[in-house]
Formats: structure tokens, C-alpha cells, sequence
């Protein structure tokens, strides 16, 4: 059992301290497996809208397009913009145009593609979403790969290359993304053995539907998801008592006996470990906000600091400071690097 007293921090990790782990940072091998997505932006300019010939209806001008990785690849291009010296990726995209394009994106970050798998188009899509814009509004989004079904010999694939890298590495990145992405029920119960047999590996999981299914693995959810795995009814939307949150860490805790990274939006972020249980405060943040993406750059930041040496409540401080710089990069699937983490660092201690 976690000692039950609740430890609330003011705590701030020094500018000193976090420049020694972005240091360290840069010498680190992080790999990232999970489910690997392309975000799409179209701007689309009415102005240049025309009646279509063939059917009556106006056409949607496309201004700008703008593509960016999203899912796993987001939390690994916000490993490179953290400073990750070397980055591995292990995944599956499908045999079309987006496919390459995502790729193409993440080889332009320098991340190893080795292990992203091209999949027959007959097998899987290449997940996608196209967020159409008019007048700076998001509409209705396009997504790609809700129909997926990942062969079993694709995730053989995936994991006899990762056994290969996993002496190589220095912390390991689980994301699940989407249902219909590469955690199958086979693909689940390979993954789950890995853990099982890397227990000294540093395995950081972060999930939407299926939290606590790899036993062994550290886990980063948001509140909801926590309140889930500990057994209360919860949805996105839902607000709770801040002790509400405190019982379900403890008990999930106690369940898998691993440390849990609890993300609380304006509220901060909470660790339970086998000390304690700590509350980091939320960062004074003036609207507008994009929370988009946020909860990527606070895994991989959670991830980066643990391998280089960060405790648990260092790791989740530069992890709160680090989404704090993405949430106000309005309209993208935004990253931050070890200079803006470190004004915000300066911020909070000349406040």
C-alpha cells in the first residue's frame, strides 16, 4: 500500500536542474510504438467557390494544406523537439498516398522508419484525419482506418523488430490511439508478454480504451480514464472532486503497483508512486487555448526526463511545463522545445 497523505506541491523544478536533464536528454534512444496517424489541415477559401458542373453543388476550395503526424507519430516528433537524441519507430501505415506522406513527415524529424510497416491497401488504411477549415473554423473532420483489422502477422512483424531494438533503447513509448488501430486482441496479448519480460525497461503506456492491459508498464491518463480503470462511471466532460481523483490514483496503484501520471488539464497533473501521491499545480495560462496535442507532449516529456535520470515529480513538472507551451499553439498538433519549457520555468519563479 502508497502512504494515503495527499502531498500538495508548490513544487518547481529549478531552470538549473531542468537544463542538467535536457542535457542528458540528448543522448538518449526512445522508441514509440502505437498507432501511427496523419493529421490533415485544409484551409478551404470560399471566395474562389464555384457551381460544379457535373452536379450543381459548390466547390470547396482547398487555399492551404498543411499535413502533420498525429497518435504515436505526434508523441515522437515532440520526442525530437524535446531534444531526443535518437528516436525508433514501430507501427503500420497503409500502401497510399498518406501513407507516404506520413513517412515522409516523420523521416523529415530524422526518426527511424525501419519498423513502420506498409501494409497492403486491401489490409488497412492509413489512419487519417482531415480537419477541414473555412474561415478559421474547424467543420466536420474526415477520418481514415475506422475500418482497419490488423493481419496478426503484421504485429509479428512489428514485435520481432522490436526485440531486436529493445537492448538499444532507453525507455519505450505503448500508445493507443484509435479501436481500430494496431492494439488487437493478438496484438494485446504479444504486447502484454513484452512488458512482462522487460520489467527493468523503462515502458511508458498511454491509452484512450484499454487502460491497465499491459500489466508492468507505467501508465499517463487524464482523470477520466483513471476514475474508469479504479471502477466509477466516468465520461469526457464529466468534473470531479478533486479527492475523487486521489482515491482512484491510490487505488489503481495499489492495483499494478507501477508509478501513474494523472494529466488534470488547467489543474495540473497528479503522480502516484510508491512514496506518495503529489500534486502538481496547473501553470496561470490566458486564453485562447488549443488543447490539442497536449496530452502527447506531456507523455513524451514524462517519458524523455524519466530516462534521463528525472524522479517522478521532476519528470511530471517539466511534463506540466512542457504542455503548458503547447496548449497556447492555436490550430495545431503542437510540440515544445527545451528553451520554451525553460521560459515558462523562469516565469514561474519570477511570479
Amino acid at each position: 500500500m502508497i502512504n494515503q497523505k495527499k502531498t500538495c506541491q508548490s513544487f518547481q523544478i529549478k531552470p538549473a536542474r531542468a537544463r542538467e536533464i535536457f542535457e542528458r536528454i540528448k543522448k538518449l534512444h526512445i522508441g514509440v510504438i502505437g498507432d501511427f496517424c496523419l493529421d490533415v489541415y485544409w484551409a478551404i477559401d470560399m471566395n474562389a467557390s464555384e457551381a460544379s458542373i457535373e452536379t450543381g453543388k459548390k466547390t470547396l476550395p482547398v487555399r492551404q494544406q498543411y499535413y502533420s503526424a498525429g497518435g504515436a507519430g505526434n508523441v515522437t516528433v515532440n520526442l525530437v523537439d524535446l531534444g531526443v537524441g535518437h528516436t525508433s519507430v514501430f507501427g503500420a501505415v497503409g500502401q497510399d498516398p498518406f501513407g507516404q506522406q506520413l513517412r515522409l513527415v516523420l523521416e523529415r524529424k530524422n526518426i527511424n522508419t525501419r519498423y513502420l510497416i506498409s501494409c497492403p491497401a486491401s489490409l488497412w488504411q492509413t489512419l487519417v484525419y482531415i480537419k477541414p477549415f473555412v474561415d478559421n473554423k474547424e467543420q466536420s473532420r474526415f477520418d481514415m482506418g475506422n475500418f482497419n483489422k490488423l493481419p496478426d502477422e503484421i504485429t509479428d512483424s512489428l514485435f520481432n523488430g522490436l526485440y531486436k531494438s529493445v537492448k538499444a533503447l532507453d525507455a519505450l513509448i505503448v500508445n493507443q490511439q484509435v479501436k481500430t488501430g494496431l492494439h488487437t486482441v493478438y496484438f494485446q496479448t504479444i504486447c502484454a508478454e513484452f512488458v512482462r519480460r522487460f520489467q527493468e525497461k523503462l515502458i511508458l503506456f498511454d491509452s484512450r480504451d484499454i487502460q491497465g492491459r499491459y500489466p508492468g508498464a507505467w501508465m499517463k491518463m487524464n482523470e477520466n480514464e483513471v476514475l474508469r480503470l479504479a471502477g466509477r462511471q466516468s465520461n469526457a466532460g464529466d468534473e470531479y472532486m478533486e479527492t475523487d481523483v486521489f482515491h482512484a490514483a491510490q487505488k489503481v496503484y495499489n492495483r499494478f503497483l507501477k508509478p501513474i501520471f494523472i494529466t488534470r488539464g488547467a489543474s495540473g497533473c497528479v503522480v502516484c508512486d510508491e512514496q506518495n501521491l503529489t500534486v502538481i499545480p496547473g501553470h496561470k495560462i490566458d486564453a485562447p487555448v488549443d488543447t490539442v496535442g497536449a496530452g502527447d507532449t506531456y507523455l513524451s516529456a514524462v517519458a524523455a526526463a524519466l530516462a534521463a535520470g528525472a524522479t517522478t515529480i521532476e519528470a511530471a513538472q517539466l511534463a506540466n511545463s512542457a504542455a503548458a507551451v503547447t496548449v497556447k499553439k492555436l490550430g495545431q498538433t503542437g510540440t515544445a522545445s527545451p528553451q520554451e519549457i525553460l521560459n515558462i520555468l523562469h516565469r514561474s519563479f519570477d511570479e
